[in-house]
């Protein structure tokens, strides 16, 4: 038996990992024709809530399906993003904070925070 011997993952590298996740996750939202937008205060609540240096990247993984794509479902079967939208993941005081951007009239952008679905 060999024993592997790795060194702790710091914030920086989980915010690395974090934008891998990220863009995976946009690539499946282009499917549905929509934009992901993760502001860095956004980011930052992820890195936070998901940062453990003991257990690497997978509490990262797990905060992001608990905390951004379980909500984001929710808000996609309640029909609060149209084809075109952008999603707008930003954080307040509370946690991560949904929104959408939409273009209206040519270059006209409307932000709208959605409420808790």
């Amino acid at each position: 038996d060999e024993v592997v011997v790795f060194h702790p993952l710091q914030k920086d590298q989980m915010s690395q990992i974090l934008e891998i996740l990220l863009s995976e996750i946009g690539l499946m939202l282009t499917m549905q024709e929509l934009k992901l937008e993760v502001t860095p205060d956004a980011a930052k609540v992820l890195v936070e809530h998901g940062f453990d240096p003991q257990y690497g990247a997978r509490p990262l993984k797990r905060t992001l399906q608990r905390e951004l794509v379980n909500e984001l479902a929710k808000h996609l079967l309640a029909g609060n993003y149209m084809k075109g939208d952008t999603v707008l993941i930003d954080a307040d005081g509370a946690g991560l904070v949904f929104g959408r951007k939409s273009e209206v009239k040519g270059k006209e952008i409307v932000t709208k925070k959605l409420e808790e679905v």
